[in-house]
Protein backbone atom coordinates (compact mmCIF):
# COMPACT_ATOMS: atom_id res chain seq x y z
CA UNK A 1 0.00 0.00 0.00
CA UNK A 2 2.89 2.45 0.98
CA UNK A 3 4.72 1.69 -2.72
CA UNK A 4 1.19 2.52 -4.06
CA UNK A 5 0.55 5.98 -2.14
CA UNK A 6 4.37 6.87 -3.34
CA UNK A 7 3.75 6.42 -6.49
CA UNK A 8 0.63 8.58 -6.93
CA UNK A 9 2.43 11.04 -4.99
CA UNK A 10 5.03 10.79 -7.45
CA UNK A 11 3.05 11.38 -10.07
CA UNK A 12 1.31 14.18 -8.24
CA UNK A 13 4.18 16.37 -8.03
CA UNK A 14 5.31 15.87 -11.35
CA UNK A 15 1.86 16.96 -12.84
CA UNK A 16 2.24 19.99 -10.65
CA UNK A 17 5.70 20.63 -11.75
CA UNK A 18 4.89 20.13 -15.55
CA UNK A 19 1.07 22.64 -14.78
CA UNK A 20 3.66 25.65 -12.83
CA UNK A 21 6.27 25.10 -15.85
CA UNK A 22 3.25 25.62 -18.52
CA UNK A 23 1.89 28.32 -16.64
CA UNK A 24 5.35 30.32 -15.83
CA UNK A 25 6.59 29.61 -19.98
CA UNK A 26 3.14 31.40 -20.73
CA UNK A 27 3.63 34.19 -18.15
CA UNK A 28 6.91 34.88 -20.41
CA UNK A 29 6.78 37.92 -22.38
CA UNK A 30 9.37 40.56 -24.41
CA UNK A 31 13.17 39.74 -23.91
CA UNK A 32 12.93 37.01 -21.76
CA UNK A 33 10.20 35.52 -24.03
CA UNK A 34 13.07 35.66 -26.68
CA UNK A 35 15.74 34.06 -24.59
CA UNK A 36 13.67 31.24 -23.61
CA UNK A 37 13.09 30.50 -27.63
CA UNK A 38 16.30 31.09 -28.71
CA UNK A 39 17.92 29.00 -25.99
CA UNK A 40 15.33 26.23 -26.91
CA UNK A 41 15.84 26.55 -30.21
CA UNK A 42 19.41 25.87 -29.62
CA UNK A 43 18.71 22.64 -27.40
CA UNK A 44 16.35 21.24 -30.14
CA UNK A 45 18.72 21.43 -33.04
CA UNK A 46 21.50 20.14 -30.24
CA UNK A 47 18.84 17.28 -30.09
CA UNK A 48 18.36 16.72 -33.50
CA UNK A 49 22.12 16.27 -33.98
CA UNK A 50 22.28 13.96 -31.65
CA UNK A 51 19.56 12.21 -33.02
CA UNK A 52 17.44 12.42 -29.92
CA UNK A 53 13.73 13.14 -32.03
CA UNK A 54 11.40 12.91 -28.85
CA UNK A 55 12.99 15.29 -26.75
CA UNK A 56 13.89 17.43 -29.63
CA UNK A 57 10.42 16.96 -30.25
CA UNK A 58 9.48 18.37 -26.95
CA UNK A 59 11.48 21.35 -27.55
CA UNK A 60 10.16 22.62 -30.43
CA UNK A 61 6.17 21.90 -29.28
CA UNK A 62 7.12 24.01 -26.04
CA UNK A 63 8.32 26.59 -28.50
CA UNK A 64 4.92 26.69 -30.28
CA UNK A 65 2.87 26.54 -27.24
CA UNK A 66 4.91 29.98 -26.53
CA UNK A 67 4.52 31.16 -30.60
CA UNK A 68 2.17 29.06 -32.26
CA UNK A 69 3.50 30.55 -35.43
CA UNK A 70 7.24 29.77 -34.96
CA UNK A 71 8.51 28.82 -38.40
CA UNK A 72 12.02 27.42 -36.99
CA UNK A 73 9.94 25.27 -35.07
CA UNK A 74 7.84 24.01 -37.60
CA UNK A 75 10.71 23.21 -39.78
CA UNK A 76 12.47 21.55 -36.56
CA UNK A 77 9.18 19.47 -36.11
CA UNK A 78 9.25 18.29 -39.58
CA UNK A 79 12.59 17.44 -39.76
CA UNK A 80 11.80 15.23 -36.36
CA UNK A 81 8.76 13.58 -38.31
CA UNK A 82 11.08 12.58 -41.37
CA UNK A 83 14.06 11.07 -39.21
CA UNK A 84 10.95 8.89 -37.11
CA UNK A 85 9.60 7.60 -40.55
CA UNK A 86 6.34 9.75 -39.38
CA UNK A 87 4.98 10.00 -42.32
CA UNK A 88 1.82 11.53 -41.57
CA UNK A 89 2.76 13.72 -39.38
CA UNK A 90 6.25 14.67 -41.64
CA UNK A 91 3.69 15.66 -44.75
CA UNK A 92 1.20 17.56 -42.68
CA UNK A 93 4.09 19.58 -41.22
CA UNK A 94 5.69 20.12 -44.91
CA UNK A 95 2.39 21.33 -46.05
CA UNK A 96 2.07 23.39 -43.22
CA UNK A 97 5.06 24.79 -44.02
CA UNK A 98 3.96 25.88 -47.83
CA UNK A 99 0.74 27.46 -46.39
CA UNK A 100 2.97 29.82 -44.42
CA UNK A 101 5.76 30.63 -46.70
CA UNK A 102 4.49 30.46 -50.29
CA UNK A 103 7.11 31.28 -52.69
CA UNK A 104 9.68 31.27 -50.43
CA UNK A 105 9.50 27.42 -49.56
CA UNK A 106 12.63 25.99 -50.32
CA UNK A 107 12.43 22.75 -52.98
CA UNK A 108 13.52 19.92 -50.31
CA UNK A 109 10.47 20.48 -48.27
CA UNK A 110 8.29 19.98 -51.44
CA UNK A 111 10.24 17.16 -52.14
CA UNK A 112 9.76 15.67 -48.15
CA UNK A 113 6.25 16.58 -48.55
CA UNK A 114 5.62 14.52 -51.28
CA UNK A 115 8.08 11.89 -50.88
CA UNK A 116 6.25 11.92 -47.02
CA UNK A 117 2.85 11.05 -48.90
CA UNK A 118 4.74 8.54 -51.13
CA UNK A 119 5.30 6.66 -48.06
CA UNK A 120 1.60 6.78 -47.17
CA UNK A 121 0.43 5.32 -50.67
CA UNK A 122 -0.56 8.97 -50.91
CA UNK A 123 -0.15 9.95 -55.11
CA UNK A 124 -2.47 12.94 -55.36
CA UNK A 125 -0.85 14.76 -52.78
CA UNK A 126 2.69 13.65 -54.09
CA UNK A 127 1.72 14.89 -57.53
CA UNK A 128 0.68 18.34 -55.58
CA UNK A 129 4.01 18.46 -53.74
CA UNK A 130 6.30 17.44 -57.03
CA UNK A 131 4.46 19.91 -59.20
CA UNK A 132 4.65 22.61 -57.02
CA UNK A 133 8.02 21.84 -56.41
CA UNK A 134 8.57 22.34 -60.26
CA UNK A 135 7.33 25.51 -60.01
CA UNK A 136 9.44 26.49 -58.16
CA UNK A 137 12.42 25.09 -59.83
CA UNK A 138 11.88 24.05 -63.90
CA UNK A 139 13.38 20.87 -65.33
CA UNK A 140 14.40 19.31 -62.05
CA UNK A 141 15.19 15.65 -63.43
CA UNK A 142 15.13 14.75 -59.93
CA UNK A 143 11.54 16.15 -59.61
CA UNK A 144 10.61 15.10 -62.52
CA UNK A 145 11.62 11.38 -61.83
CA UNK A 146 9.19 11.32 -58.49
CA UNK A 147 6.05 13.27 -60.43
CA UNK A 148 6.24 10.76 -63.34
CA UNK A 149 6.35 7.68 -60.56
CA UNK A 150 3.80 9.70 -58.22
CA UNK A 151 1.37 10.33 -61.34
CA UNK A 152 1.64 6.51 -62.57
CA UNK A 153 1.04 5.44 -59.07
CA UNK A 154 -1.79 7.34 -59.07
CA UNK A 155 -3.47 6.41 -62.39
CA UNK A 156 -3.16 9.95 -63.63
CA UNK A 157 -1.53 9.21 -67.51
CA UNK A 158 -1.76 12.96 -68.60
CA UNK A 159 0.59 14.17 -65.71
CA UNK A 160 2.73 11.21 -65.83
CA UNK A 161 2.97 11.77 -69.81
CA UNK A 162 4.14 15.24 -69.60
CA UNK A 163 6.46 14.45 -66.64
CA UNK A 164 8.50 11.49 -68.53
CA UNK A 165 8.22 13.65 -71.79
CA UNK A 166 10.47 16.70 -70.22
CA UNK A 167 12.17 13.94 -68.18
CA UNK A 168 13.36 12.75 -71.39
CA UNK A 169 14.25 16.65 -72.54
CA UNK A 170 16.77 17.68 -69.90
CA UNK A 171 18.10 13.79 -68.41
CA UNK A 172 17.54 11.59 -71.60
CA UNK A 173 19.97 9.29 -69.94
CA UNK A 174 17.49 8.54 -67.18
CA UNK A 175 17.13 4.83 -66.83
CA UNK A 176 14.10 4.58 -65.31
CA UNK A 177 12.30 6.68 -69.04
CA UNK A 178 12.02 2.97 -70.21
CA UNK A 179 10.04 1.69 -66.82
CA UNK A 180 8.25 4.51 -66.97
CA UNK A 181 7.14 4.49 -70.64
CA UNK A 182 6.14 0.71 -70.10
CA UNK A 183 3.74 1.57 -67.17
CA UNK A 184 2.10 4.27 -68.98
CA UNK A 185 1.24 1.94 -71.56
CA UNK A 186 -0.06 -0.78 -69.32
CA UNK A 187 -1.98 2.23 -67.91
CA UNK A 188 -3.75 3.37 -71.68
CA UNK A 189 -4.23 -0.18 -71.82
CA UNK A 190 -5.56 -1.08 -68.79
CA UNK A 191 -7.49 2.17 -69.25
CA UNK A 192 -9.61 1.11 -72.61
CA UNK A 193 -13.13 -0.58 -71.78
CA UNK A 194 -14.08 -3.32 -73.59
CA UNK A 195 -17.17 -3.65 -74.74
CA UNK A 196 -19.04 -6.75 -73.43
CA UNK A 197 -22.16 -8.27 -75.60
Amino acid sequence: IRAIVRERYHRLVELEKRYRQTVQMRMLSGPKKVEFITKALEEADTLLEQEEYEQAEQKFIAILNLEKSHTRAYEGLGEVYWNLGQWKEAMETYRFLFRRLKEKTPVGYFHRWGESALELGNSTQAVEAFERALAAEPNQPRTLDLLAESAILGANVDVAIVAVEKLKEVNPENQKIPEFEAKIQELRTSMVSTPTG
